[in-house]
């Protein structure tokens, strides 16, 4: 144990690592619609992909205004889901 990691009254080593959270959202078509897509998260009945593309972009930057890192899953017209775009 390397002894400048804190250490409690007992010997333990108190060095916490802080795992950060990011966050994912997926522009994805349900029907004949698109939503946005999360964990525990569904919303929107948009037209197109563009109107829920960029209403998950407004959400991302709340997001992102707290510091979490935002990463947008979007699925194209075929039904493919891209790779991830970070967004902050």
């Amino acid at each position: 144990m390397d002894r400048s990691d804190p250490v409690d009254n007992v010997g333990n080593n108190t060095r916490r690592e802080v795992v950060m959270a990011e966050v994912h959202y997926g522009v994805v078509r349900v029907g004949e619609t698109w939503a946005i897509i999360g964990d525990q998260l569904r919303v929107g009945a948009y037209t197109t992909r563009r109107q829920a593309e960029s209403a998950a972009r407004r959400l991302a930057e709340q997001v992102t205004g707290v510091g979490l890192p935002v990463r947008m899953h979007l699925q194209d017209d075929t039904g493919q889901l891209h790779k991830p775009t970070l967004l902050s």
